[in-house]
């Protein structure tokens, strides 16, 4: 030490000397787990949390690589490098998991179908969401459903999943008596009018005949009294291709067969003749011909 006079004095120090501190003592890398699928690679950079805060040009890898040939926690260390060359040492774990099914990505839905007695339910029509499962999809009954008697048949469908996975669901097929002919179809009656003695055609009491099943018979249960005018109750007898058959009740109107007299209308004619000349009959008729 130099004084404005000239004179010193001399006055023993310690100077401390320390290390740069190294951007791994600056910094604390945080772990974080990552879950992967038993045979994928897991990534170093998601096995540390805070990476986007540590300096640019910090690098990360798995000290040694991560088994994933099995599922389980896996623990592993990742090596966080920093542009200065220091390093730091993460413990972290890698979970590693059974890689999903199919089967377990998926649901398919349950749908009630109907059938006849006698008829095949088809599997596809009893899982209502078969076009949104993976294509190569295919469904099967687990058993034969028996529809050989009317009820609510429980069933068992098999969805199989293209990578061979599988789900079973829980139905119903419902199954009905086959409709004869004769409940699908309603004959309608008709009166028809006859002459007493004229004979009645059963197919003229049925005014939609023609809309019924091709092969369709009538006929009166009973004959149709016409021997005298009158309302006559009867019954139209309609027998369906399948046997089945209807009983229509109709009417069919008897008259009174109508003389030629009630039928015609002479119309009468002025003649002429001179004095003592004989008049005809036929010419005071002017449509007799």
């Amino acid at each position: 030490m130099t004084y404005p006079d000239g004179s010193q004095d001399k006055v023993p120090v310690t100077v401390k000397v320390v290390e740069n501190p190294s951007q791994a003592d600056s910094n604390q890398p945080s772990p974080a787990d990552q879950t992967v699928t038993v045979g994928e690679t897991p990534s170093a950079e998601k096995s540390v949390s805070n990476l986007g805060d540590l300096p640019t040009g910090t690098t990360v890898a798995f000290e040694s690589p991560v088994d994933t040939s099995t599922a389980g926690d896996k623990p592993a260390t990742v090596l966080v490098t920093y542009p200065d060359g220091s390093q730091d040492k993460v413990p972290v774990t890698v979970k590693v998991v059974e890689n999903p099914s199919q089967a377990d990505s998926n649901q398919p839905s349950p749908a009630d179908q109907t059938v006849t007695v006698g008829e095949t339910p088809s599997a596809e029509k009893s899982i209502s969401n078969l076009g949104d499962l993976p294509t190569g999809t295919t469904v099967a009954f687990e058993s034969p459903v028996d529809t050989s008697t009317a009820g609510d048949k429980p069933a068992t469908v098999l969805v199989t999943y293209p990578d061979g996975s599988q789900d079973k669901v829980p139905v119903t097929v419902k199954v009905v008596e086959t409709p004869s002919q004769a409940d699908s179809n309603e004959p309608i009656p008709a009166t028809p009018t006859v002459k007493v003695g004229e004979s009645v055609d059963p197919s003229k009491s049925i005014s939609n005949l023609g809309d019924l099943p091709t092969g369709t018979t009538v006929a009166f249960e009973s004959p149709v009294d016409t021997s005298t005018a009158g309302d006559k109750p009867a019954t139209v007898l309609v027998t369906y291709p399948d046997g089945s058959q209807d009983k229509v009740p109709v009417t069919v109107k008897v008259v009174e067969t109508p003389s030629q007299a009630d039928s015609n209308q002479p119309i009468p004619a002025d003649q002429t003749v001179t004095v003592g000349e004989t008049p005809s009959a036929e010419k005071s008729i002017s449509n007799l011909g």
